[in-house]
């Protein structure tokens, strides 16, 4: 896969949003119940971009 950079910072992307959540929420700044949100439009994410990711690992080594 040629295209997996972009597929990395969409990964990245996904896991900031949630860190970020965490951190404004601890603080008062933003609702728990936005925690639903954040499920079904970003960690619902990690697994495909995952997927993605260790595919092209390995076509990577298996060209080496």
């Amino acid at each position: 896969m040629v295209h997996w950079p972009i597929t990395l910072v969409g990964l990245l992307g996904k896991i900031c949003g949630p860190i970020g959540f965490l951190q404004a929420a601890a603080q008062g700044k933003f609702p728990w119940s936005f925690g639903w949100t954040i499920l079904t439009n970003d960690l619902i994410w990690w697994i495909p971009f995952g997927l993605i990711l260790v595919n092209a690992k390995r076509k990577a080594n298996a060209t080496i």
